[in-house]
């Protein structure tokens, strides 16, 4: 009797699924195929991705190439189009190293770069407080020392994330402008600062000397001699010719001691 009712359940079980099949197989018969067609679709895409990241890796590679061949105009136009055309990874970094090729040749435009990078909210907050760093660096030396402190003061608080190296570039762009007193402030605030990278707290010890010592005060001598000017129309001085000076005749040797 037992089994009996175990065939009748199975045949009633197979009935069910034979009426679901028959009943859904249009929907099921598409979902099959969606799923074939999307996972083909997905490994395609993937394909695609791994093929360009390839292509643009050589697109970089053949821009390092140029620029470590000692040419940096070719490099810096190959990075400016892979920051332009490229993907997000490389654009970002083919947009550094473009700026640090233009800063190489001309510092302000250079500066210029870096600051549109650092003001980019496209790129990570640490590559935009490096970009702004990188282009005070190249500012330092060819900017005014008020329109330095008037753009780079605000970030020499821990705020900023290369606080202590901006503080140090305040300090050198204060001295050369010979305001020693300012220099002093960002060379103490470097000193005072428990994170500051040890080089540069190396580095602000030895401004420290240069602060204290205050601006070099030149040696007074005596004036430089008045240039002549020759007279126009007078004749040219007549060449000197040494004479040989007369010889002393010898004094007579000793006569022998007899």
């Amino acid at each position: 009797m037992s089994d009996f009712i175990r065939e009748v359940d199975e045949d009633y079980r197979r009935e069910r699924i034979l009426g679901f099949l028959t009943r859904f197989q249009v929907p099921l018969a598409i979902l099959v195929v969606a799923i074939i067609v999307g996972a083909g679709a997905w490994r395609f895409y993937k394909d695609r991705q791994t093929a360009a990241a390839e292509a643009d890796n050589v697109r970089y590679a053949a821009a390092e190439a140029l620029a470590a061949q000692g040419k940096p105009q070719e490099a810096e136009k190959a990075f400016e189009e892979i920051g332009r055309s490229g993907p997000a990874g490389y654009a970002r970094l083919a947009k550094l190293r473009a700026a640090a090729l233009l800063g190489a040749s001309d510092p302000e435009a250079g500066g210029r770069a870096f600051d549109a990078i650092a003001n980019d909210e496209s790129f990570d907050p640490s590559m935009r407080d490096d970009a702004r760093l990188r282009g005070a660096m190249l500012r330092v030396d060819v900017e005014k020392p008020a329109d330095f402190l008037q753009r780079y003061g605000r970030f020499s608080s821990p705020g900023y994330g290369f606080h202590a190296s901006m503080n140090e570039l305040l300090a050198l762009s204060a001295m050369k402008g010979g305001d020693y007193k300012a220099a002093g402030t960002y060379v103490d605030a470097i000193l005072a600062d428990m994170v500051a990278p040890p080089g540069v707290r190396n580095r602000a010890q030895a401004w420290a000397a240069l602060v204290a010592a205050g601006p070099a005060t030149p040696i007074q001598g005596e004036p430089p001699p008045a240039k002549i000017e020759p007279v126009s129309g007078a004749p040219a001085p007549a060449p000197v010719t040494q004479t040989p000076a007369a010889q002393t005749p010898a004094a007579p040797s000793a006569p022998p001691p007899k």
